[in-house]
Order: C-alpha cells, then sequence, then structure tokens
C-alpha cells in the first residue's frame, strides 16, 4: 500500500531549491551599477537645481503678490496716503500689516543673514544696527526703529524703494500719467530701503555685499539673471538686471540715463559678470 507524502513540508520545499543559483554580486557588478548611478544622478542633478531653483522663484513672486494686497489694503483703508519710507504713514502701515508676517520678509532664496567682515563698510553698518545682506543673504534690522514691526531683530531679503509709492500722490505727477506697470515699489533686495540715482553704478562682481543704498541693492542675480519686483499697478514680474536702470524709480530718475542703450552704454561698459544678460 502506497503511502501519500506530504511535498508540502517545510524541510521539503527547501530540498526542492535548485542549487547553485543563490549568489552574490561580484565586486565587478556592483562597481558597475555604482558608475552607472553616479553618471545618471550627474547628468540629472542640474537639472533638479533648476527645478529647485525655479521652484523658490515662484514662492518669492508668490511672496510679493502677497504685500500688494497689504498694500491695497491699506490704501483703501486710508484713503491713498502716500507711503514715504520713513514717514508716520509708513509707521502706521508697518503696524498694521506687517506686524504678524515676518516670514513675507524673506525671499525663498536668501533667508539666512551673514556678515562680511572683509568690508569696513559692512561692519561699521552692522554694528549700527541695519546689517546688509546679498544676492543669496538676508539683511538684518537688530534694533527698534519707526519702521520695523518689533523690538528685532528683523531678518528680510525684500526692500521699498524709498520714492516709488510717492507717484501715486497727484502733486507730485503733476497730473502726467505714471505707467505703473514701470515703477517699482517691493523687491529682492540686499537693504531694508535704497533711493537711486539713474548715474548710479552696477556692481563691480557678481554676489558683491552692498553697503551703501543704491541700485547696486537691487542689481543681485538671485534668480537667474534678474530680480522679482511688485509694480505699482500692483503686479510682480521678473526684472532683467540691466533692466533697473529703466524702470521709473522716482520722478527725477532719468530713463534713459549713461546705463541704458538710449543713453549710450555699450557691452563693454558693463562689468564682466553682466555683459551676457540682455540690454535695454
Amino acid at each position: 500500500m502506497n503511502t501519500w507524502k506530504d511535498d508540502t513540508r517545510p524541510d521539503r520545499i527547501i530540498d526542492l531549491v535548485p542549487q547553485g543559483r543563490n549568489r552574490a554580486f561580484t565586486m565587478t557588478e556592483l562597481l558597475v551599477v555604482m558608475a552607472t548611478g553616479t553618471s545618471l544622478a550627474a547628468m540629472l542633478w542640474p537639472a533638479i537645481q533648476q527645478v529647485g531653483r525655479h521652484a523658490r522663484a515662484v514662492a518669492c513672486q508668490g511672496q510679493l503678490r502677497q504685500w500688494g494686497l497689504g498694500f491695497t489694503a491699506f490704501l483703501d483703508e486710508y484713503d491713498n496716503p502716500v507711503i514715504d519710507a520713513g514717514s508716520d504713514v509708513w509707521e502706521t502701515f508697518w503696524r498694521r500689516y506687517c506686524d504678524r508676517r515676518k516670514g513675507l520678509f524673506l525671499c525663498p532664496m536668501a533667508t539666512r543673514h551673514e556678515v562680511n567682515t572683509d568690508d569696513p563698510a559692512c561692519v561699521v553698518r552692522e554694528a549700527a544696527g541695519f546689517g546688509v545682506g546679498s544676492k543669496f543673504t538676508a539683511w538684518k534690522l537688530s534694533i527698534r526703529t519707526p519702521t520695523t514691526p518689533g523690538h528685532g531683530p528683523l531678518l528680510g531679503s525684500y526692500g521699498m524703494n524709498g520714492t516709488g509709492l510717492i507717484l501715486l500722490d497727484q502733486r507730485v505727477s503733476k497730473g502726467r500719467r505714471v505707467d505703473r506697470t514701470n515703477v517699482p515699489v517691493f523687491l529682492d533686495g540686499a537693504s531694508f530701503d535704497a533711493w537711486v540715482q539713474s548715474s548710479d553704478p552696477p556692481p563691480a562682481f557678481d554676489g558683491q555685499l552692498v553697503a551703501y543704498s543704491d541700485i547696486k541693492s537691487w542689481c543681485i542675480d538671485r534668480h537667474a539673471g534678474g530680480t522679482n519686483s511688485l509694480f505699482l499697478d500692483w503686479s510682480v514680474r521678473k526684472v532683467g538686471l540691466k533692466e533697473l536702470w529703466t524702470l521709473e524709480w522716482s520722478p527725477l530718475f532719468d530713463r534713459r540715463g549713461p546705463w541704458t542703450r538710449a543713453g549710450g552704454v555699450r557691452p563693454e561698459n558693463w562689468p564682466q559678470w553682466m555683459r551676457s544678460f540682455k540690454d535695454y
């Protein structure tokens, strides 16, 4: 009489596994796999970095749009007052709309503050409580001022065009039609605020820290050849670095000044690091 044999027992299953097929990778195979993975990562890394920079640029423009909403709400509520940097109205705006919005001061590309100890002017400003930034670093206000929403320190990587909003005042524009799409109000910056002139020269090199409040505060290659700005019509867009000299910063700013094509600037007049950028 034949007895049924249970071939499903664990010990029997093990016996049925073919021998000689479970072997480890050789060192050569492992090196080939590692080399292939490294090559793929090297090829994909620039694309990954570009996607990350683009995402931060989009987030930056979103931040500036939030500022536009704040300015609009304030101007509507107070019947379009003239907001001049340092004025009582300016302080009211900070207290009313910015007190709990400190995060909006920071572009995602520049969230940390660093001190350029090689520049005596930067060291002096830092000691005075007005630390400057650069294209990838934030400025810092350490002391209580009329325009800070708290007692500090306050970090930021956007700045205020000190004379932009006064163009809302008809007494300043004198009935002249102001192209609000070309008047920068709040934008990527290396200082809290700045007043510019058409004769201001560009930074001598890429990433130069800014110790003084001129157009260098805005000429920072933070977003692939440009900087983001909120304009007086409350639109937001990327501005080419050379385009900065063609914007209407104030009623006295010459948009055909010496650093524009209309003013006769030549490609070789620009610092080496800016010559490949688009001319305006």
